[in-house]
């Protein structure tokens, strides 16, 4: 007992010591403060959270839905030309290679957000997935066939085949994710 009196005398002189385990238990406490605040939230951030999460994707279906209403509508009025023996020309596939590029570009953006975390698990599976997965599987494919079909109506070739490298975050989501389609756990 005495020895410890004697050690707590011996730190009390000397004042650069309390200033030293003082300095010392700030930055640890900073330091667990930082990270426990990092690796846990409150009910209102993680309702804040979500609530962004929902935001995005909300955003990005009625973003998704315009494009593809727009690249459907240039599709009808192209293939209606065909349809009723009227030339195709280059405006015509002007019109649908841009509707169509911005549709695609849509789901690019949308496989981003899915692959960063951006949109909330059931959106991503849910209502995402899904369209990605059939643009990898038909859209694409389908697309570039028209594309080219018309390129050659017009007296132009066009390559018939998606090259991946243009759309890489779609195939990169649907492979990462695919395995939770919900067509796929049936």
């Amino acid at each position: 007992m005495v020895e410890m009196t004697d050690l707590l005398n011996q730190l009390q002189a000397a004042p650069g010591i309390t200033y030293l385990l003082g300095a010392v238990a700030f930055i640890s406490g900073s330091i667990f403060g930082f990270l426990t605040s990092r690796f846990t939230r409150t009910k209102a951030e993680r309702d804040t959270h979500n609530q962004r999460l929902h935001e995005n994707g909300e955003r990005l279906v009625r973003s998704k839905d315009e494009k593809f209403s727009k690249f459907v509508a240039a599709l009808q009025r192209t293939l209606n030309k065909r349809t009723n023996k009227q030339e195709v020309t280059l405006d015509d596939f002007i019109d649908l290679s841009s509707c169509g590029d911005l549709y695609f570009s849509e789901l690019r953006n949308t496989a981003d957000a899915c692959l960063t975390g951006q949109v909330s698990e059931n959106s991503r599976t849910q209502t995402f997935l899904p369209a990605l997965e059939e643009a990898v599987n038909t859209s694409l494919p389908s697309y570039y066939d028209t594309l080219s079909s018309l390129a050659e109506d017009i007296g132009q070739s066009y390559s018939n085949e998606p090259k991946r490298k243009s759309y890489e975050s779609i195939y990169v989501a649907v492979e990462k994710f695919g395995h939770l389609l919900p067509s796929r756990l049936i």
